[in-house]
């Protein structure tokens, strides 16, 4: 079970870790949990991806939000790693129709127009940060000792 602290929740501080319930369908940068209050569902993110502005991204999801395009974010714990917003209710797809393409294009142009302050992601020095690390890793690499092996080719 993970390590946090509930007691805070500004909504609910009666929610206990024991109430968390992991989601079957995990996404990419979160770990997902459920729970409930008074018959009320709601979503535990704990975050895995520490290079994220939470700060930005709850503001972003308070915006979507108010215009129809997500759930209300409730909560916003940065020191423990995790946000708790409404959950909404939906079904994860593996595969999509047309009408599914034209409403995802909808939401998501819906999302683009949205304004909100914040610094624009320089993809530049984001890239140039890239490369130097990645020089250093293939030049550190070459100090190792070289061990032929057999390879997969699918790791």
């Amino acid at each position: 079970m993970m390590n946090i602290d509930l007691s805070k929740l500004s909504f609910s501080p009666a929610v206990k870790k024991e109430h968390l319930i992991l989601l079957p369908e995990q996404g990419f940068s979160n770990e997902n949990y459920i729970f409930s209050i008074d018959q009320k569902a709601y979503l535990l993110r704990k975050f895995k991806l520490q290079d994220r502005d939470r700060k930005l991204e709850y503001a972003v999801q308070s915006l979507a939000h108010e215009n129809g395009l997500a759930a209300k974010p409730l909560h916003l714990d940065i020191s423990q790693g995790f946000m708790v917003c409404e959950f909404l209710e939906g079904q994860h797809k593996t595969e999509l129709i047309r009408d599914d393409l034209m409403l995802f294009a909808v939401q998501l142009k819906k999302l683009h127009q949205l304004s909100v302050e914040s610094q624009t992601l320089d993809v530049e020095k984001m890239f140039k940060s890239m490369k130097t690390e990645t020089e250093e890793a293939f030049t550190m690499i070459k100090t190792f000792p070289k061990e032929i092996v057999l390879c997969h080719n699918d790791l």
